[in-house]
């Protein structure tokens, strides 16, 4: 982690921060995905028996969150191919937090699954921000980005984490965000040791 990166130290409430989810949080998005399912069975549509099932596990979640942020500076985005992902990082923004799948090091978008190696080849050098990967065990994305880019702060938890973990995440984060000075990875560290405190 570059400690220079003025981002360490800087309130995140004060920051541009972009929400971007890669997966479906609607029936048409789902439907979309589902019908790609044949061609790439492992899609995360396809964890889900129906769309009840998907909607009540993920879908529910995620817009409650998204409305618990709406009042806020917060930008959300969802359903995003790569190429949207990757016009975040030549805008004005200095958080991006990606939410997706992640399976045998390849992650969904909505376009198609990527290798961690093309991911990271998207990301330019130039970005001195912080990337938050909301996905499970992105260790080799993670190593990668360390090693070409000096600047950025590569955010990971090195463990596999499901959609309600995600979200208790972020509503603690968000919170945490809002109602404080704290830097972005203080906020987060906040928001891990009380998910910890709610599981004990």
């Amino acid at each position: 982690m570059p400690q220079n990166n003025p981002l360490i130290r800087t309130p995140a409430r004060k920051l541009k921060i972009a929400l971007l989810i890669a997966l479906p949080i609607n029936r048409e998005e789902y439907q979309s995905d589902r019908d790609n399912c044949q061609t790439e069975p492992r899609r995360y549509v396809n964890s889900s028996a129906c769309f009840d099932h998907y909607a009540e596990k993920f879908i529910q979640p995620v817009t409650d969150l998204i409305g618990s942020i709406n009042d806020t500076s917060i930008e959300v985005n969802h359903h995003v191919s790569l190429s949207d992902f990757s016009q975040y990082f030549s805008g004005n923004h200095n958080i991006i937090i990606l939410v997706t799948h992640c399976e045998d090091g390849w992650m969904e978008f909505r376009d198609r699954f990527y290798r961690e190696e093309e991911i990271a080849e998207i990301i330019p050098d130039t970005f001195t921000g912080i990337l938050d990967l909301s996905v499970c065990q992105p260790i080799k994305l993670a190593k990668l980005l360390d090693a070409t880019n000096d600047n950025m702060i590569a955010h990971v938890i090195f463990s596999r984490a499901t959609p309600a973990f995600w979200m208790q995440y972020f509503r603690i984060l968000f919170w945490r965000i809002i109602n404080s000075d704290d830097s972005y990875l203080e906020a987060s560290i906040f928001s891990h040791q009380n998910l910890d405190k709610l599981s004990q």
